[in-house]
C-alpha cells in the first residue's frame, strides 16, 4: 500500500497497516487515485519515464486491490470538503482541493485520513 517512492515507515506502522488491509479496513477516495495519476503524467512530462512507470504499476494494483474500497466524490463528500475547506482559510490554511476532498471523503463515511504529509 505504501508509494514506491515513499516506502520508509516504521515497522510498528507497516504491522498496523499490514492488520487493517487484513481486515479491508483500508479505503481511498476518488481523489487520491487523481492524485497519483496527476503525479506520473508530470513525471512523464519531465522526462522521469521509469519512475513514472514504477508508480503508473502501483496505482493499476491500488484500483484493482481496493476496486470496491475506492470511495467517490458525491454530494455528500463535497459538501463536507467545502465545509472543511472554509474552517482551514477561516483559521489561515489553504491545505487545497484535493487535500480538502480527500478529508471530506473520509469526514463523510466515519474515517480518519492517514498520510505522510
Amino acid at each position: 500500500m505504501l508509494s514506491p517512492s515513499k516506502a520508509m515507515a516504521t515497522a510498528d506502522f507497516i504491522a498496523w497497516l499490514e492488520e487493517q488491509e487484513r481486515l479491508n479496513a483500508i479505503y481511498l477516495s476518488a481523489i487520491t487515485i487523481h492524485e497519483i495519476e496527476k503525479g506520473v503524467r508530470l513525471l512523464e512530462a519531465k522526462g522521469a519515464t521509469a519512475k513514472a512507470a514504477g508508480i503508473e504499476i502501483f496505482l493499476r494494483g491500488l484500483i484493482v486491490g481496493y476496486d470496491d474500497r475506492i470511495l467517490p466524490v458525491n454530494a455528500e463528500v463535497a459538501r463536507e470538503g467545502g465545509k472543511l475547506e472554509a474552517k482551514a482559510l477561516s483559521a489561515g490554511y489553504n491545505p487545497g482541493a484535493a487535500d480538502v476532498m480527500i478529508a471530506g471523503t473520509a469526514s463523510a463515511h466515519g474515517l480518519t485520513v492517514i498520510t505522510a504529509t
